[in-house]
């Protein structure tokens, strides 16, 4: 879908709102709480029933980010958004799919300290401040009849 520059579809601005809170929230979280987010992710690794239904539930939100904002024009936000979607789905048919070894090496050792919780922590920060400034900037949208 083409989307002239300067123009925001109602599900980009919604997508931007909902990824930018949630980039904020998780961003403070790993920057604050690095230690136990490190915790929770070795813990998260090993107990493969919950992975599986981690991973349902994030095939199911990245098939519906693609689905819904398959955008690849009109701004930054647009296509940060779309991207993030397809890297949703992505990170779902992985964690579905891949040997749950592989899985537990690429995030217990790869992504081995806590101090990339700090740098994560940044990221999602700054794109959380960069995607909510996109989707609140002009105020609440309203529908169309």
């Amino acid at each position: 879908m083409l989307v002239k520059e300067g123009t925001m579809l109602p599900q980009t601005r919604f997508l931007c709102r909902m990824l930018g809170v949630y980039c904020l929230l998780m961003g403070l979280f790993m920057a604050t709480r690095a230690e136990l987010a490190w915790r929770m992710i070795t813990l998260f690794c090993q107990d493969q029933p919950l992975v599986f239904i981690v991973a349902i539930m994030v095939l199911f939100g990245g098939l519906a980010m693609v689905l819904a904002h398959n955008v690849w024009s009109g701004g930054a936000a647009t296509i940060i958004v779309t991207i993030l979607g397809w890297a949703t789905l992505a990170k779902g048919v992985v964690l579905l799919f891949a040997p749950p070894e592989a899985v537990m090496n690429f995030y217990l050792h790869i992504i081995h300290t806590a101090k990339v919780m700090y740098v994560d922590g940044a990221v999602a920060l700054v794109l959380g401040i960069y995607l909510s400034y996109a989707g609140f900037k002009n105020g609440v949208a309203t529908r169309e009849r």
